[in-house]
């Protein structure tokens, strides 16, 4: 873990009176005032480099608005206290002492179940705001104002021009350039972009590959033979120990505030690995993405088919034997969520495009959300085509402009028609066939599953190791006491899908108690 990350520098928190002027506006850690002509800015870092991001602007009518960042990069919380808004980029410090924090129950289910998808926002009273949006305050509250994401003309041309022009702003400076490649569409179009620009700018270019299975594997060498680039290959089931370091680590805890992927941690020593190889190399990939077309074959009514296909919900079967969590079962929070998400999404006149929308902010925002912030500020990870103006441009397209990953292998095939000609083995395929046909082949691998495939690997962190038990120290609330108990009996057990898995409880389960020992506050569930 960087010193960046460690020190805190990271970090800020705004404190704005709704009485404007009632008392002087407070930034702390990275915020900054601007005080201008035609109203008041306050600005974070939006990379380390020092970019700016507006993260809230006062007009002369003294209306506060609040702009957060595309698919999360930083993550903005917001609480209401009294007459203040409070605004941070970590959670615990919108926290006070002693208070009690309420907990919504559906969201702690989901999360612990590992279905972090699409709800994660874990806290009643502190808001964590949905990704490239504007908010207002109305009434004393935080409500969506706008999004950031609109639509706008664009063309097949003009937005590989704009792709083309971001990709090549990295790679400018002519550093080494370390390109996570898999047997997928995405990274396929990373290693092209970063090998015709290294052309220019004389990048040196290392492509590295977690191998899952012996195809994907061979698929990504081919790709990484026919360019001539060192291929590197790391298998996920190398590293045991390692990832529970960052886990267990304070500073770890307090930045994501319980809500990751439990398959975030395997992570963390492969880009350590790549840093060591390179301590100035610029990391490429990791980054989902919403501009490939999916879905458009079986959505044709919103909100209903976009909650069916994408929404995960919770299945009471899977949890009824959770006595301590079962009385936290609803679905209610999702089916609002994508109500809320359909309106949003009329600011564009088509399906595809509002399918493309939903998507965005179900999928690529929650779980980039989850790894995306800790990656970029942690490891310099880059994000090239995840802006809002890129985002509008590809949402605007014609749908056969866009559908079943038309965008990207455009890209590619305009490249490097070499590559493109090398198959492809992408996860998105599923998306791109009618879910009928998902659901046959679910059913054929659940019967394939009885003889498993032993050249996969998955991988094998040590969630019962002592470190980890020695960290279950007790619990101040009823739900922390809960979760003690549940990971206590379950640590090291593998979980079916949709059940409550260890390894997700665990993760709420540090972060609450943390917050206890350091804050003395009680959280109730319900």
């Amino acid at each position: 873990m960087n010193e960046y990350i460690k020190s805190g520098a990271y970090k800020w928190k705004v404190c704005i009176s709704l009485n404007y002027d009632s008392k002087p506006i407070e930034c702390f850690g990275q915020a900054r005032l601007e005080k201008r002509p035609d109203g008041t800015l306050i600005t974070v870092p939006s990379f380390q480099n020092g970019d700016k991001h507006i993260l809230v602007s006062i007009d002369m009518q003294k209306q506060i608005k609040v702009h957060t960042f595309s698919v999360n990069i930083q993550r903005c919380y917001a609480r209401i206290d009294g007459d203040d808004l409070i605004l941070s980029n970590i959670a615990i410090d919108l926290f006070k002492k002693n208070e009690k924090i309420k907990i919504r129950g559906e969201v702690l289910l989901r999360q612990i179940s590992n279905l972090i998808v699409p709800l994660d926002d874990l806290f009643v009273d502190i808001k964590l705001l949905d990704a490239s949006s504007i908010y207002k305050i109305q009434d004393g509250k935080i409500v969506f104002d706008e999004s950031k994401i609109k639509f706008i003309k664009s063309t097949p041309s003009s937005i590989q021009e704009y792709a083309f022009n971001s990709f090549e702003n990295i790679c400018k400076g002519g550093k080494p350039l370390a390109v996570l490649l898999s047997a997928g569409i995405d990274s396929r179009l990373n290693i092209a972009l970063a090998y015709h620009f290294s052309k220019k700018y004389k990048n040196k270019i290392i492509a590295y590959h977690e191998y899952k299975d012996k195809k994907e594997y061979e698929i990504a060498k081919q790709v990484a033979d026919s360019l001539k680039i060192p291929f590197i290959c790391v298998s996920r089931d190398m590293f045991r120990e390692d990832p529970l370091e960052y886990v267990l680590s304070p500073e770890f805890i307090d930045f994501h505030g319980g809500i990751y992927r439990d398959t975030l941690a395997r992570w963390y020593s492969y880009m350590d690995l790549m840093r060591f190889n390179d301590p100035d190399c610029i990391i490429i990939g990791m980054g989902a993405d919403a501009h490939k077309g999916r879905y458009y074959r079986d959505i044709h009514k919103l909100p209903e088919d976009a909650n069916r296909i994408m929404g995960y919900k919770i299945q009471k079967k899977d949890i009824q034997n959770e006595k301590d969590f079962v009385s936290y079962f609803s679905n209610e929070l999702i089916d609002e969520f994508f109500s809320d998400i359909t309106k949003r999404s009329l600011i564009f006149n088509s399906i595809h495009s509002r399918t493309d929308f939903i998507f965005y902010h179900v999928r690529t925002v929650k779980q980039s959300a989850s790894r995306t912030p800790f990656f970029h500020m942690n490891y310099g990870v880059q994000f090239p085509l995840k802006d809002d103006n890129f985002l509008s441009q590809a949402f605007s397209l014609p749908m056969k402009d866009k559908m079943d990953g038309a965008i990207p292998l455009r890209f590619i095939q305009k490249l490097n028609p070499e590559i493109d000609s090398i198959p492809y083995n992408s996860g998105n395929r599923k998306c791109y066939r009618r879910q009928y046909i998902n659901l046959i082949r679910h059913r054929i691998k659940c019967v394939l599953s009885k003889f498993p495939n032993t050249d996969r690997r998955n991988e094998k962190i040590a969630w019962d190791h002592p470190m980890v038990m020695d960290r279950l120290d007790g619990a101040s609330s009823e739900i922390t006491a809960k979760l003690e108990k549940f990971i206590k009996e379950n640590l090291g057990k593998k979980k079916p899908n949709g059940q409550i898995k260890p390894e997700c409880a665990l993760r709420v389960y540090l972060f609450l108690r943390q917050a206890e020992k350091k804050l003395g506050v009680e959280f109730i569930c319900k």
